[in-house]
């Protein structure tokens, strides 16, 4: 029996209309165009980690008019961050972090578990966004916190970490002020239930019974119309996906067959010696052709044979030398066992 993961509703796709509530939510909270994170978080000053001197922070406080202890923010030096902007199509939003960490993942040079990061969008379009994405080494992330929490921390409510570039300031997903996020929560759910205590009150004093009983024939006429159009465009969304998944496990299929020949061209490298070259590398199925020059070829096949790794070693044609290049041309081919251990 086979168990789908599908979240389905009389042909609706529950799944996808999840998806899309989750990012309406998220850009209502966090997102730069709403508003609300600007209008109710509190205050975040950014100082750079570069500058941050002890005995001038107290003024840097004093110009930026805080009272207190606000929440701050340590903006590391550009040259420990590494940033770089994707562009990708709108309907990538609702999975934009699986995104961000695929490109994470085949862009860091530190390892996906060392890498602190964060991303920012930076521009909208009609059909793409600009996602600017920070990484940093885990590593020097966590030092530079430590360094501005022993500098910071007797001044702020919160810290946080972030990285920059020109004028862009990416916030590190790791060091995020659990604190500053709930203040900013709880002061967003006072105003809501304000607001709704207050839109209450209105309804109570001027709702009738007349309100209930608003449709039209003409309304409900529409609402079916467009329930058709969404369930229909789930089911085509549903056939295009089950195609690309047969698509894609009949490529695995045909691609199985051949042999993997990064190891092979790795191991194959590490036998040869610094005078040998190749111009040729190739495998069709499991039989292994390499031609290049070397200064000795008879001794390096030689060496190909003593490590046993091949069978049915042999040059298909003479060796021949070069004078051009002081070495001999060679051709060997030979035949790579299906349980080598490499």
């Amino acid at each position: 029996m086979r168990v789908s993961n599908e979240l389905s509703l009389f042909g609706f796709d529950l799944g996808r209309l999840l998806g899309f509530v989750r990012l309406g939510v998220s850009q209502l909270l966090w997102g730069d165009e709403a508003g609300l994170r600007d209008a109710f978080a509190p205050e975040l000053l950014f100082l750079s980690l570069e500058t941050i001197k002890t005995d001038d922070l107290d003024r840097a406080l004093l110009r930026a008019g805080q009272d207190g202890k606000p929440y701050l923010a340590a903006v590391m030096p550009e040259a420990d961050t590494l940033h770089f902007t994707v562009t990708l199509p709108r309907a990538a939003e609702p999975y934009l972090e699986d995104v961000v960490r695929g490109e994470i993942s085949a862009k860091t040079p530190f390892g996906l578990e060392n890498t602190s990061w964060g991303f920012r969008i930076v521009k909208r379009r009609e059909s793409e966004l600009d996602v600017t994405i920070a990484i940093v080494a885990k590593q020097t992330a966590k030092d530079a916190f430590a360094e501005a929490s022993r500098l910071l921390s007797s001044y702020a409510s919160g810290l946080e970490l972030w990285a920059a570039a020109r004028d862009i300031r990416v916030q590190l997903r790791d060091f995020q002020s659990d604190t500053r996020r709930s203040e900013y929560l709880y002061t967003l759910k006072l105003t809501a239930a304000r607001l709704l205590l207050a839109i209450a009150g209105v309804l109570l004093l001027f709702s009738v019974p007349s309100m209930w009983v608003s449709q039209t024939d003409a309304q409900l006429e529409s609402l079916l119309t467009e329930a058709r159009r969404s369930s229909a465009y789930a089911v085509e969304s549903r056939d295009r996906l089950m195609s690309t998944i047969d698509r894609q496990g009949r490529a695995r299929d045909y691609f199985g067959q051949y042999v993997d020949y990064r190891p092979w061209l790795h191991r194959v490298a590490a036998l040869t010696p610094d005078s040998v070259y190749f111009n040729r590398f190739s495998f069709e199925e499991r039989s292994l052709t390499i031609s290049g020059l070397a200064e000795n070829a008879a001794e390096f096949q030689s060496q190909l044979v003593n490590t046993t790794l091949f069978s049915e070693l042999s040059a298909p044609s003479a060796f021949t030398r070069d004078d051009r290049a002081g070495r001999e041309r060679f051709t060997l081919t030979m035949k790579v066992p299906v349980d080598a251990e490499l």
